[in-house]
C-alpha cells in the first residue's frame, strides 16, 4: 500500500505527463497549411533577370519589372532596363520610352523606394542612390512622356523615405519628424508648390502602410517579440483633417510581424507573421528570446479588414535556417 507521500507524487507525476502530453501531441499533428497549395500560377519568370530589380503590377494582367543592367561591384555602366510582361499570353517585350526617361536620372537609375501611383501612370523615386545635391524625388510617367523633380526633405531619422502616394494619384505626401512634431508635406503632381502640415506627435518608429481614405493614412510601430500589440497611428495629413489618432492592437501571441500591406482597394490589410514554436511542439504564450533564436519557423500569410477584425490565416511556409 502507498504511503500519502508516495500516493501524492505518483499523482503528481501523472498530472504532469498528462499537461505535457496535451501540449505535445497537438503540435506533433500540427501540420502549416502550405501557400503554394492555394496559390495560382500566374506566369514563369525563368528568363528574366535575377539581378536587383523591382515589380510593379499595372494591372490584374500586366506587370512592369524595372531592373539594372550591369549591377556587378567594378561595372561603371548601370543602365535601367524596363520589360512589360503579360499575364495572359506570357510575352515580355522591352519598354523603350521609360527605359529613357529612367536613365536621364543619371548612372544608378534603380533607385531606393520605388512608389507606382494608384493609377498606375507615375513612378515616384528617391534620389539617394545618386548623391544629388539638394536631395530630390524624382516623379516619372510609366508612359515615358513626362519626368520632373521636386526638393525632398531630410528626415530625423534615415530609416527609409516616408512617402506615400494619395489615393486620387494626383498628390503624394512626405512624412518628416521636427521638432517633436511630424511635418507633412504635400506635393502636386501639376503644381510645383508644396503645401506644410504639421501634427502635434511622433513617429515614435511608426512606418507608413497606405491612406484608407482620401486624407487619412495607417502608420505602425510593430511591436514584436513579446506576443502582445502593435502601435496603430491614424494620421490626418491636411489642415481640416481630425487630429491624429493612437491606439494599440492585439495580434496573435508568439507571432513577429515582418511586413503589413493596405489592399489597393483600401478595404483589407496583409499581414506576414512568422511563428517560432518552442521545444516538442508546446506553444508560447510570449515570444521569448529562445522562440526568436529557434529554428525552423513558420511564415505566414494573414488578411484582415481595416478594423483589425476577421483576422485570419491564408497559409504559411515552414522554413529551416
Amino acid at each position: 500500500m502507498l504511503r500519502p507521500r508516495q500516493r501524492n507524487l505518483l499523482i503528481g507525476t501523472f498530472a504532469v505527463l498528462v499537461a505535457v502530453a496535451l501540449a505535445v501531441v497537438p503540435g506533433l499533428r500540427y501540420s502549416p497549411s502550405s501557400l503554394l497549395t492555394h496559390a495560382h500560377k500566374v506566369a514563369t519568370l525563368n528568363d528574366w533577370t535575377a539581378k536587383p530589380s523591382n515589380y510593379f503590377w499595372l494591372s490584374n494582367h500586366e506587370v512592369l519589372l524595372i531592373a539594372t543592367a550591369g549591377y556587378e561591384a567594378e561595372s561603371t555602366s548601370q543602365e535601367t532596363q524596363a520589360h512589360r510582361l503579360d499575364i495572359q499570353t506570357g510575352t515580355i517585350k522591352e519598354d523603350r520610352p521609360l527605359e529613357a526617361a529612367l536613365n536621364n536620372m543619371g548612372p544608378a537609375t534603380v533607385v531606393s523606394q520605388w512608389q507606382l501611383s494608384p493609377d498606375a501612370c507615375w513612378l515616384l523615386s528617391d534620389d539617394s542612390y545618386l548623391q544629388n545635391t539638394p536631395p530630390a524625388l524624382i516623379v516619372t510617367a510609366v508612359n515615358g512622356t513626362k519626368q520632373f523633380t521636386r526638393p525632398r526633405h531630410e528626415e530625423y531619422m534615415r530609416d527609409g523615405i516616408f512617402t506615400v502616394w494619395r489615393p486620387d494619384s494626383k498628390s503624394w505626401v512626405q512624412m518628416v519628424e521636427e521638432n517633436n512634431q511630424v511635418s507633412i508635406y504635400t506635393y502636386q503632381v501639376a503644381d510645383p508648390a508644396i503645401v506644410k502640415h504639421t501634427e502635434n506627435t511622433n513617429l515614435n518608429g511608426n512606418v507608413a502602410i497606405g491612406f484608407y481614405s482620401q486624407d487619412r493614412l495607417f502608420c505602425l510601430r510593430p511591436r514584436t517579440g513579446d506576443g502582445g500589440g502593435i502601435g496603430i497611428m491614424d494620421l490626418g495629413v491636411d489642415a481640416a483633417s481630425v487630429p491624429v489618432k493612437n491606439f494599440i492592437q492585439d495580434i496573435p501571441p508568439n507571432m513577429d510581424i515582418q511586413e503589413v500591406v493596405l489592399s489597393p482597394d483600401r478595404t483589407h490589410l496583409a499581414w506576414k507573421f512568422t511563428v517560432r514554436p518552442l521545444l516538442l511542439g508546446i506553444e508560447a504564450t510570449i515570444n521569448s528570446s529562445y522562440v526568436r533564436r529557434s529554428s525552423p519557423y513558420e511564415a505566414g500569410l494573414w488578411t484582415s479588414d481595416l478594423n483589425f477584425n476577421h483576422l485570419h490565416e491564408i497559409g504559411a511556409v515552414y522554413c529551416s535556417c
